[in-house]
Parts: structure tokens; sequence; C-alpha cells
């Protein structure tokens, strides 16, 4: 009867280790069956652009701004195409050449996400902000679609992820010093402005009486300057902590979590932040392990 408990146990781990497998397989089948509805949806879009009259009316062509955006959205697009397929792969089984085509997928989107968030940091905000949901085709739709972006959508990413305790315990610590640096920015960047205010109130002082007053009124002008350097040094620190965080948590999984990460994340970008939260909030709660 022992011996049969024990066989009986060991069935029950065995079926739990299988059906999440099972699930985590469906889970990625969903997306390349929403990559691939995608892709159709594009072509018949495509045909009917080729389709329709030239159109006269009187809209304003899409800013520079919003056509980089869109560009950097299509290119992001294929890259978890990709990944998806990668991963389909990998789970009817690993080899060394899967893994590396993993780690150029993976290199693929980082030098997308860093190149645009330097030279682009506006269409960087664009692509963390937007829905890529394939039933939008315009810029403005991917903005208002709020769906998939609360911890609900997060929670099951991070789980999906399997990290093992030493990943988790180096993201959620990552995590808390990343939190650090913002508020401490934060807090400079509160001080330089109202630096900047009470400089600019003795700007307008000194301007009533410039006349007499020269020197004193040069004086203030570069107190304001060089306040405003300040401020545009605390932007910038900003722009690099965001950037040092993202970068170093990717570095924190291995290729097929990254890949994980990024596929089901879709329609939306890895929010690196609200996938740390929801682990700090589990472990607040005991259900991670400190």
């Amino acid at each position: 009867m022992e011996q049969q408990l024990l066989d009986t146990s060991e069935k029950l781990k065995q079926l739990e280790v299988d059906n999440s497998k099972i699930t985590l397989r469906n889970s990625t089948l969903e997306k390349v069956l929403v990559f691939r509805e995608g892709e159709i949806a594009e072509l018949q879009d495509q045909h009917k652009i080729l389709d329709a009259e030239p159109d006269n009316s009187d809209t304003p062509p899409l800013t520079i701004a919003a056509n980089q955006a869109e560009g950097v959205v299509q290119a992001y697009r294929s890259i978890v195409n990709l990944m998806a397929d990668l991963l389909l792969k990998h789970q009817e089984g690993q080899s060394e050449a899967l893994l590396q085509d993993m780690r150029d997928a993976n290199r693929q989107s980082g030098q997308l996400s860093m190149h645009t968030a330097v030279l682009s940091p506006e269409s960087m905000i664009m692509l963390m902000r937007v829905n890529m949901d394939p039933c939008h085709t315009q810029l403005k739709s991917m903005l208002e679609d709020t769906s998939s972006s609360g911890p609900e959508h997060w929670r099951p990413v991070a789980e999906l992820l399997d990290l093992e305790p030493d990943q988790k315990r180096d993201m959620l610590n990552l995590h808390a010093r990343f939190l650090q640096k913002l508020e401490d920015n934060r807090s400079r960047r509160r001080d330089i402005c109202t630096g900047l205010q009470q400089g600019s109130e003795k700007v307008k002082k000194m301007h009533a009486a410039v006349a007499t007053q020269a020197q004193k009124y040069v004086a203030s002008m570069s107190e304001v300057h060089s306040e405003v350097g300040q401020l545009r040094d605390n932007l910038r620190e900003q722009h690099r902590i965001w950037l040092d965080f993202y970068s170093t948590v990717f570095h924190v999984w291995d290729p097929v979590q990254h890949c994980r990460a990024v596929v089901h994340s879709f329609p939306r970008y890895p929010d690196i932040l609200q996938i740390c939260t929801c682990m700090a909030k589990d472990q607040s709660s005991g259900s991670l392990p400190k």
C-alpha cells in the first residue's frame, strides 16, 4: 500500500509537470495565432490601399515622430513573431543552435530598443505605451487601447518566466535600487525647480532696476542659466537610470526566459517595472521566498 501511494504521488508530480508544459505551449500557440492573424490583416489592408482611389481629403499627414514610432512598432512585431516560432521549436527539443538563434533574436530586440531610446526617446515612449494587437493598424488606436496593461496581465508573465530563486532575488534587488535611484533623482529635480523658480523671481525684480544694478542682474541671469543646465543634466540622468534598469534586468534572464518575457508580454512591450512590482508584492504577501 505504501509503495502504491509513493507511485501515485510520483505520477501526480509528473502530471503537474506535463500540465505546466502543455499550458505554456498553448499560451505560446495563442500568441503565434495572433501574429498570423495580424499578418493576414496587414496583407488585406495593403490590398485595400492598392485598390483604393487617391484620398483627396484635407487630413494632415502623420508627424515625423508618429511615422518613426509606427516603424519601430512594426520592426518590434517582427522580432516578437520570430521569438514565438523559436519558443515553439524549443518546446519540441533544445539544441545549441536553437539557443543561439534565441540569443540573436534577443540581441535584435535589445539593439532596436536601445537604438530607439537613445536616438528617438519619443518613439521609445510610444513603443512602451502602445497596444500592439494586430487589430490596430494606426498609432492613434494603439495608444487609445489601454487593455492588457494592468497587474492582471503582468503577473502571469512573471510566472511564465519560471525564474530560479537567485534570479528572483537579483530582480527584486535591482528593482529596489532602481526605485531608490529614481526617488533621489526626483528629489534633486524638485530642489532644482525650486531654485529655478526663485532665480526667475530674482531676475524679474532686478530687471526693473537694471540700469542701476546691472551686475546683480547679470549674476541673477547666470544663476538661472546654471540651474537650467542642472535640470537638463538631471533629466538625462533619469533617462540613464531607466535604460540601466531595463538592460540589467534583461541580462538576469537566460535566452529562453528573455524570449518568453517578450512573447508573453505581447501585445505590450515588456514592462519590467510592472513585472518586478508584481514579484515584490508577492514577496511581501509571502507567496515568494525572501
